[in-house]
């Protein structure tokens, strides 16, 4: 992820629409955390100014970004999207905060997280819908910007290469189904859609979250090979002893 593009997300999420937005995400992720439970949990994130998933009932939490920047903390990891320095198979949970959308090979960024996460581990996707007013925003913008400039990777298709990926997807909903717009009045009066939506279960939120599980592999149990003997059994023979007469009789 270039740093321009890194700059413009942080600054277009401290506008009305990005902080309501982020807000939405919050509440969702804290929401769907809250029953995972485990020793370590990796978050993901596009930036350290937009933190995600602080309140949960792991051990110890850390924070990957992919730039540096001065006062991060000594639990915040940096890399890129693509290739992680973690070891394999440690975190009981992974959250993945638009690093899908804003990756330059979003499959690659999905094998690393299969690798990291433990077998029956979660892991929670959130990503831009396209099929929502914000995909159509993005659709029709010039300027590939903020949110306008990432991948927008619909949920069936995160689906499709999550199933790829030996992942048992657990749950999926779409979320926060305002449109895009700056103006306090006009989300306000808007604001009935967010309520909407939920109930309709309709799939034309701005953001999705995914839900899915590691897939513990099966054994196959080891049968012992009972080997015939190829010698074929021979008949017993009783043994005949020779009648001897008693000459003392």
């Amino acid at each position: 992820m270039k740093g321009s593009a890194l700059e413009d997300f942080e600054h277009w999420y401290q506008g009305l629409a990005g902080r309501a937005l982020l807000a939405a995400e919050r509440v969702v992720l804290r929401r769907a955390i809250q029953d995972s439970f485990g020793l370590i949990q990796l978050n993901v994130l596009v930036s350290h100014r937009l933190p995600v998933a602080t309140e949960t009932h792991v051990v110890h939490r850390f924070d990957m970004v992919p730039r540096f920047a001065e006062g991060l903390s000594g639990q915040t990891l940096v890399a890129n999207l693509e290739e992680w320095p973690v070891a394999n198979e440690i975190a009981d949970v992974l959250v993945l905060h638009h690093s899908l959308d804003y990756s330059e090979s979003p499959h690659q960024t999905l094998r690393e997280a299969q690798r990291v996460l433990k077998p029956s581990g979660h892991l929670f996707v959130l990503g831009f819908n396209p099929w929502s007013t914000w995909g159509l925003r993005r659709m029709l913008s010039k300027a590939r910007k903020g949110p306008w400039a990432a991948n927008f990777i619909s949920s069936g298709r995160l689906q499709d290469w999550l199933c790829l990926l030996d992942f048992e997807v657990a749950e999926k909903a779409h979320h926060f189904f305002l449109p895009p717009l700056g103006s306090f009045t006009w989300l306000s009066k808007l604001a009935f859609l967010d309520r909407l939506g939920p109930a309709l279960r309709l799939p034309t939120g701005a953001f999705y979250l995914v839900h899915a599980r590691k897939k513990v592999p099966c054994m196959t149990p080891l049968r012992p090979s009972w080997k015939k003997s190829r010698l074929a059994a021979s008949p017993v023979v009783p043994q005949v002893v020779p009648f001897e007469p008693n000459e003392n009789r």
